[in-house]
């Protein structure tokens, strides 16, 4: 599992530089546009609204499953060259620059104690997901034949059971059943 890992840090590298570009972008669009920005946030808060209304329970199996089946389809999805985990990444660190813009009072308390185990992870998956899209670029391009996507995907799926699902099983115990008492404090 290290070793794979280890084998991944460049892409890892291009996820993070992904990830930190669409937080830079989302800030900026906010900044420019916040008109626009905020109707479009306003429009994904009425469409969750019923979802505060769920047990805590519920919430977390929702949450979990959610970015389970995101880096799920990232990784799978990585196979048309790279382009899907691309954007994914680049339009989540999007979502997380316009909400730092538009809230930046509460952002890091309500983002950052279960983001710094979902983002690495979220990084982790586009990671594996872009290094399949270049597995079959490569495939196609060069026509080699000795590329074993059944290896490959393998891996990806160990890392997915052994590092991604249980950060993610973290995060959403997190960010359901801890932040919220940690805005409370905070908002007193």
């Amino acid at each position: 599992m290290e070793k794979y890992i280890l084998s991944i840090k460049s892409y890892i590298l291009v996820s993070s530089i992904v990830f930190l570009a669409g937080i830079i972008l989302g800030y900026l669009l906010s900044y420019f546009f916040p008109n626009d920005v905020q109707v479009v946030v306003d429009h994904l808060k009425k469409a969750f609204e019923p979802l505060a209304q769920w047990h805590p329970i519920h919430k977390f199996i929702f949450v979990f499953l959610n970015n389970v089946s995101t880096c799920f389809l990232v990784i799978l999805l990585g196979i048309v060259f790279g382009i899907v985990p691309i954007f994914s990444c680049l339009l989540n660190g999007e979502i997380l620059g316009v909400l730092a813009y538009l809230y930046p009072q509460n952002f890091l308390i309500k983002v950052l104690p279960h983001g710094i185990i979902e983002i690495p992870a979220f990084i982790l998956a586009v990671a594996c997901g872009i290094k399949i899209g270049k597995l079959a670029l490569v495939k196609i391009l060069k026509r080699k034949k000795s590329i074993n996507f059944r290896l490959e995907f393998t891996l990806t799926i160990r890392v997915l059971m052994k590092i991604i699902v249980p950060a993610l099983i973290i995060a959403a115990a997190i960010e359901i059943f801890i932040t919220p008492y940690l805005v409370d404090i905070i908002s007193l």
